[in-house]
């Protein structure tokens, strides 16, 4: 399993680029911490998460923010609300959902099951960038 994860560094836009363009094309998602909130709050670094975005759509790959602790200490949307990215699926305590903003708020919904997600990645090889 190691060996389908690439490791790249939190909070540095320029690595993660040299990252993925290392791997272009084997990128199936890349999956990180909005902010880190286990050591107070380090926020993103500017352009950190518009990045992200931006590789994720260039690769075709899964944009997934971790939101295990930073879940709802942002709002009811999160730190994906709070920092204004835009990202499927998120993960708040090792539940798997997807946000989708309603008239009443936001509404929470388990997403597809892994198989399904796992079977809609790159074809030729499924790499998973994590930021740490």
């Amino acid at each position: 399993v190691l060996d389908q994860f690439i490791v790249a560094r939190w909070n540095d836009p320029a690595h993660l680029r040299r990252r993925v363009e290392q791997y272009r094309s084997r990128i199936a998602a890349i999956i990180f911490e909005p902010a880190l909130c286990n050591t107070g709050c380090i926020e993103p670094a500017h352009g950190l998460l518009a990045t992200i975005r931006e590789l994720c759509d260039r690769e075709g790959a899964l944009m997934i923010a971790d939101e295990t602790i930073t879940g709802f200490r942002f709002g009811p949307s999160c730190a994906q609300g709070y920092y204004g990215f835009s990202q499927n699926p998120s993960s708040v305590g090792g539940i798997t959902y997807t946000i989708t903003p309603s008239a009443t708020g936001h509404t929470f919904s388990p997403t597809s099951s892994p198989a399904t997600v796992s079977n809609s990645t790159n074809a030729s090889g499924i790499d998973f960038v994590e930021t740490t």
